[in-house]
């Protein structure tokens, strides 16, 4: 289990929703510090069209189960998009942090 939750807005690096995600599974894929530093521009609903920095990142580590992994997160979160999912109040980022890394970690071993 990646467990990326554990990297979100902790010390000392203060990493986004994305960036949580691919720390969480740097080892699985390989992922260099440059990527995950770059990754500090999807977070906040920055992420293109505003989807979660959580799903928008798990969605490119697995861009061939994307649409099932939007489709899961969003029956969890309630929207794919970040402004939604804070208005609605259901879940905290962190939780759709471990919600992402739940739904990749599915993906990784399908």
């Amino acid at each position: 289990m990646a467990h990326s939750e554990k990297f979100f807005h902790a010390a000392p690096e203060n990493h986004n929703c994305a960036q949580a995600v691919l720390k969480g599974f740097e080892r699985e894929y390989s992922i260099a510090q440059s990527q995950i530093d770059a990754y500090r521009a999807f977070g906040g609903g920055r992420a293109p069209q505003g989807v979660c920095g959580a799903l928008f990142a798990a969605q490119q580590l697995s861009p061939e189960k994307a649409e099932k992994l939007q489709v899961e997160f969003v029956s969890r979160c309630g929207s794919a998009y970040c402004k939604d999912i804070k208005a609605q109040g259901r879940v905290s980022c962190t939780e759709c942090v471990k919600i992402a890394d739940e739904l990749l970690e599915q993906a990784i071993t399908e």
